[in-house]
């Protein structure tokens, strides 16, 4: 989206992601990740539709469960009837939260756009704007929970 301020066109960009003592637990890439773990049951699989290596992959979702302290994805080694992850109840349960972080972001991101292009911000604001996100109690609680 673009913004103008005092004439000049500013770009937003924004991404959502959460840390623990700064080190990143979920975001969107790794979120990405998690969900197509979840639809192909497969690492391998996601690491490919996702263009990135296996290694990188396994690396991103061993990162995630250290920052998590927790197993994300249980997994069964290949042979002959083949290998298989699939999300742990508490992968599920931060994707969800996580997703609902994202779309409240987004509604927000989306009601900016209603404020019109001829709108015209001062560069100087006495006061910060103050920002509110539609995000469900339960999320803030869980990733207070976590840290």
């Amino acid at each position: 989206m673009i913004i103008n301020i005092d004439g000049q066109a500013l770009r937003m960009l924004s991404a959502i992601r959460w840390e623990v003592d700064g080190r990143i637990a979920i975001d969107e890439k790794r979120a990405h990740l998690l969900r197509l773990i979840r639809e192909t049951n497969s690492i391998n699989a996601a690491s490919k539709i996702m263009g990135v290596s296996f290694k990188r992959a396994w690396t991103m979702l061993k990162d995630m469960e250290q920052v998590m302290n927790t197993m994300l994805v249980e997994r069964r080694r290949g042979g002959g009837q083949g290998g298989c992850s699939v999300l742990t109840p508490t992968a599920e349960d931060l994707l969800t939260r996580y997703e609902a972080c994202l779309h409240g972001f987004m509604d927000f991101e989306a009601s900016l756009r209603h404020v019109g292009d001829d709108t015209h911000i001062p560069s100087q604001i006495a006061e910060p704007p103050i920002i509110s996100l539609n995000i469900p109690a339960e999320t803030i609680s869980y990733v207070e929970a976590i840290r």
